[in-house]
């Protein structure tokens, strides 16, 4: 469990909760700049809590949900990682249906584990296919690996 980082995070968590009564009198933040003020607490957590906790329309982009959005929108990764994290949350951010955020959020996390997966996607059953960058790339023959995107 250490080497996958469960126990920093509850370390993490544990800080930022005690920030949140010690701090803040125990109201959580309502701003992603407010929760990322707390210990441990970065851009997908805060994305988490305000999605998840309150319905705030803000992406919480995790690895299968930049994964999947890479894959839609993206040609290649050609920019630098902070350029391209910054665009994914812009574009995640306009796709959210208003009053929707915890389901769009859960959703673009469950399909990126089981459907857009990272090392054999199921492109067979994406119902994006026919709109899929990394798909039509794949299909001319521009991935190297010959494996699908």
């Amino acid at each position: 469990w250490d080497g996958l980082g469960y126990y920093a995070r509850a370390r993490n968590l544990q800080a930022a909760a005690r920030a949140v009564v010690r701090e803040r009198r125990g109201r959580f933040p309502r701003t992603r700049a407010e929760a990322e003020r707390l210990p441990g607490v970065g851009r997908y957590t805060s994305g988490a809590l305000l999605a998840f906790a309150f319905e705030h329309p803000v992406p919480a982009l995790d690895t299968n949900g930049t994964r999947v959005l890479s894959r839609l929108f993206t040609a290649r990764r050609s920019s630098s990682e902070s350029r391209m994290s910054a665009r994914l949350e812009a574009l995640a951010e306009s796709l959210i249906p208003k009053g929707k955020a915890w389901a769009f959020n859960q959703a673009l996390m469950d399909f990126g584990a089981l459907i857009c997966t990272a090392r054999v996607p199921r492109c067979d059953v994406c119902p994006f296919r026919s709109r899929c960058r990394a798909y039509a790339r794949w299909q001319r023959g521009g991935q190297t690996s010959g494996r699908q995107p």
